[in-house]
């Protein structure tokens, strides 16, 4: 197929979504000319955006050719590739980044030297007044200075098309008539192929070079403002341009049904004419007349005919009359229900949880704080007062610092692989793909197998005799020898923290899957429009957006593990030799087994420092990455 010199070409393009009765796209055919601006106009759901996001590449249609520049982009082009730059309706700025930041991030994709990247986005900025702002955030501008950055981010690109979702739709009327006007004013100093989607007539009339209308799929038609408005090629275009719309009156006569088109404008008093001037009366009986300052719409019906049919008509909302309320006056007042009292019924709701906190969690941590400080044993019943003893005997206790050297091994060990793992995962699960639903089963084991059935099952995976693991390797060439993993204490380590991942890593990946899809979709398709490749996007897009919620799923996950007794205690008991002893099980060991209720309540108590500074670093890291919170954010 020859080249074309249009800017962008479209032909016969089609496009349906899955599980739809009609084509959101049916057959298209739009040439737009080289520089101008045309204007896709049409109700919700008639498939202008959809449109737009086909020639931008983020959806794929089903059949029909998109040119660029003669070139032709519907088959393997990706959207960074298109020589597109496009501005959301949302605007779709990185919430975690500043304004130089944002403006600058398609700039950093294309791996543009740093003086080169500053430059550009200083001359943008002062192209479009906001070189005061770069250093500010999105949740610090108003709504048309993101508008400008979005802007802004689309023009240091130099792409060969603009592509603009309703960028006015988020803006109050007084602002987009100034917006309209900027806009109109930045597409003729840049020069560049435009297309806009709008809903509304009068940004399509004042924007427009040209207007293409279009209802269920199909372009109804294609002109100048002035061509749409006044020559309309059937009844949609004619009912839906204008506001209000053109009046439409069936004349008799013909043989077949003939319709008379005209704008409320057109509608005169006959004394406004010439006596030779050729009319078409139409017969009217003036309802009402509604003053709108410099207009007036007034509302009629034909005479002769049944029904009533309205002209020219906008309606207002008033309030008929005064609100009248009734009292009860004296009598008895009826009785008051729990469900009625908001306070009484908030505490009522909270007293279970309460109540569950303080007996099963409460009352136990203060008595093994008490008992740290005697010198109680199981065998008796007598509390002595010891003081600090028991923290100095586990202090100078070689075996207790391990234990506690041991505790943030597996800890942190295990927290970073199960934060690798899920951030996979949810990758992984966030598409759609065959055996999805099994996949999903799988991962939900961990959580359904008890705690001791599946150290019992690792237990015979590590086994050095039986280990799966040993002979996969030596099956497979990558093993000679033999790995002995829960009789050696660096491999002993490792197995902990393998077994401790496997059953905290399908929690914190519904975590991470549920953060990823809290993230706005607009923002994730700015970032491949801007030419992020997906590493890009992964670290410099989603994990910022999703630290708070990774923080959250480590805090849990540092609890749970620092705390957790039964995976050491049946892997490997603390040995070999003391050497995987961690802090629960040396508290078991010590206060249970051993009958120093004293010395392994000391032991426990130890780890609440742990787990606090933990939850106070990472409530920090949650709070300072919000969005919108402020405080850490890439440039």
């Amino acid at each position: 197929m020859s080249e074309t010199s249009a800017g962008v070409e479209i032909r016969q393009l089609h496009k349906r979504f899955k599980g739809g009765d009609h084509d959101a796209v049916d057959g298209v055919d739009l040439s737009i000319r080289e520089g101008e601006l045309l204007v896709l106009l049409g109700p919700s759901g008639c498939g202008k955006t959809t449109l737009l996001r086909m020639i931008a590449g983020l959806e794929h249609p089903n059949a029909g050719e998109i040119y660029i520049g003669g070139r032709r982009v519907d088959q393997s082009v990706p959207p960074r590739a298109r020589g597109i730059a496009m501005v959301f309706q949302s605007y779709a700025l990185y919430p975690h980044r500043t304004v130089f930041g944002n403006i600058a991030f398609p700039l950093e994709a294309a791996r543009l030297p740093r003086a080169a990247i500053t430059e550009k986005v200083r001359w943008a900025a002062d192209l479009f007044g906001i070189a005061g702002y770069l250093e500010r955030y999105p949740r610090q501008l108003s709504g048309g200075e993101r508008q400008r950055v979005a802007l802004c981010r689309a023009l240091v690109r130099d792409p060969q098309v603009f592509l603009l979702d309703e960028p006015l739709a988020n803006l109050d009327a007084k602002l987009r008539n100034t917006a309209r006007d900027e806009l109109k004013r930045f597409q003729r100093q840049i020069k560049r192929t435009t297309v806009y989607v709008t809903h509304d007539q009068v940004e399509a009339m004042g924007l427009g070079d040209r207007i293409a209308v279009m209802d269920r799929g199909k372009v109804r038609q294609v002109g100048t403002p002035h061509q749409v408005y006044e020559d309309p090629v059937d009844t949609f275009v004619a009912t839906f341009l204008g506001q209000p719309p053109m009046n439409l009156v069936e004349q008799p006569g013909g043989g077949g049904r003939t319709l008379l088109g005209f704008r409320p404008e057109h509608l005169l008093p006959s004394d406004h004419f010439g006596d030779r001037e050729p009319l078409h009366p139409i017969p009217l009986i003036v309802r009402r007349v509604e003053y709108l300052g410099s207009d007036r719409y007034v509302y009629e019906h034909r005479t002769g005919h049944s029904g009533r049919r309205r002209r020219a008509a906008r309606f207002r909302g008033a309030r008929a009359g005064p609100l009248l309320f009734r009292c009860r006056d004296g009598g008895a007042s009826a009785p008051v229900k729990l469900a009625d009292r908001e306070d009484l019924l908030g505490a009522a709701m909270l007293s279970p949880a309460l109540a569950y906190v303080i007996l099963l969690v409460g009352v136990p941590f203060v008595l093994a704080i008490l008992l740290s400080f005697s010198s109680a044993t199981a065998g008796s019943l007598t509390f002595n007062w010891v003081g600090f003893r028991n923290y100095a005997t586990i202090l100078a206790d070689p075996i207790f610092l391990r234990s506690l050297r041991n505790t943030a091994i597996v800890t942190i060990g295990s927290q970073v692989l199960v934060i690798v793992l899920a951030t996979a995962a949810a990758q992984v699960f966030r598409v759609a793909f065959r055996g999805k639903r099994l996949a999903r089963l799988v991962l939900l084991l961990p959580w359904a197998v008890p705690v001791s059935l599946a150290a019992i099952a690792w237990t015979w995976i590590f086994d050095s005799t039986f280990s799966v693991i040993n002979w996969t390797l030596r099956v497979t060439g990558l093993l000679h020898g033999w790995l002995y993993w829960l009789g050696e204490p660096g491999l002993a380590l490792c197995a902990i923290i393998i077994v401790q991942a496997w059953r905290i890593f399908p929690f914190a990946t519904v975590i991470v899957l549920a953060g990823l899809s809290s993230i706005p979709q607009d923002v994730v398709e700015a970032s491949i429009v801007d030419g992020a490749g997906f590493w890009r996007r992964l670290f410099r897009v989603e994990l910022p957006l999703l630290l708070p919620v990774i923080a959250v799923a480590v805090l849990f996950g540092v609890v749970y593990t620092a705390t957790d007794l039964g995976v050491v205690y049946i892997l490997t008991g603390g040995g070999p030799a003391n050497t995987t002893q961690v802090l629960p099980t040396l508290a078991f060991q010590r206060g249970v087994l051993g009958a120093d209720l004293g010395q392994g309540a000391a032991i426990a108590v130890f780890l609440v420092p742990f787990l606090i500074v933990v939850a106070v670093l990472m409530l920090r890291v949650a709070r300072r990455t919000e969005v919108g919170a402020g405080g850490v954010g890439a440039r």
